[in-house]
């Protein structure tokens, strides 16, 4: 630290893989007088920091006990202020579902200067670990990013849905969707620790999901695919996935 302004780095850390990172967030870490880091970065990921890095922890989760998470910890802004170079290290990209905005807000009434470095975000890491393509011509022509709330969204058979966190909501959140129009049988999956060696994909239609991510999955985060373009299967594909990912778990209805 050098007395002068610091500067916070919105870093996104991808789906948690260390080879999915992007070369710049990788030099950040390496260079770093702080990373603040959510709870779901993965551990390697961390391990690039210099020796006298300060590692925060923000261990947010949805709906957690406890009382209320503070949108900006007082550690970053009073390391920034001393100058150092801060990287606010995100899951996924920080930009999506990340609550960048609200930390931004907080960085720019206490006049500190930030960027970001985007990641991979889960929907993509998703599509990914299923080889579904989120838009194809003709067929899905666009890509909506939500949570929880289903109001509005009635049927374009043209359209693909990734839903974050919507795994405690699932049922009741596609329950509306059939009732504003989807078809029964629109293709749906449910994906868990999306790219990493422990990941999990339920395949099944929009209809059945609920039940079969009830029998099949754990509490880790997950996200949800909805659309056309997923009924290209992965079944063939399985077998050439590469061999940090041959263990994966995959379950279909």
């Amino acid at each position: 630290m050098n007395g002068q302004q610091g500067w916070v780095y919105f870093v996104g850390a991808g789906p948690g893989p260390l080879d999915l990172l992007t070369l710049r967030a990788e030099r950040l870490l390496r260079t770093a007088d702080m990373v603040a880091y959510d709870h779901l970065v993965e551990a390697e990921v961390l391990a690039l920091v210099k020796k006298d890095c300060e590692l925060l922890s923000i261990g947010y989760r949805a709906k957690s006990r406890g009382g209320q998470h503070p949108i900006l910890h007082d550690r970053i802004l009073e390391a920034a202020k001393a100058g150092a170079q801060i990287v606010r290290l995100k899951s996924g990209d920080p930009l999506i579902f990340g609550r960048a905005a609200e930390e931004m807000q907080k960085l720019d009434e206490a006049g500190v200067a930030y960027s970001v470095v985007p990641g991979i975000t889960a929907a993509l890491a998703a599509a990914a670990a299923g080889n579904w393509p989120l838009t194809r011509k003709g067929q899905s022509t666009s890509l909506r990013l939500m949570t929880w709330s289903s109001h509005g969204m009635t049927r374009n058979p043209a359209e693909t849905l990734a839903i974050y966190m919507p795994r405690h909501g699932l049922r009741e959140l596609l329950r509306d969707l059939l009732q504003e129009g989807w078809s029964p049988t629109t293709p749906a999956a449910y994906i868990q620790s999306a790219l990493r060696s422990d990941q999990a994909i339920i395949r099944s239609d929009l209809r059945d999901l609920p039940q079969a991510v009830e029998d099949h999955c754990d509490n880790r985060p997950g996200i949800c695919l909805i659309g056309e373009s997923l009924r290209r299967g992965i079944e063939p594909l399985l077998a050439e996935l590469p061999r940090e990912y041959e263990n994966s778990a995959a379950l279909w209805q």
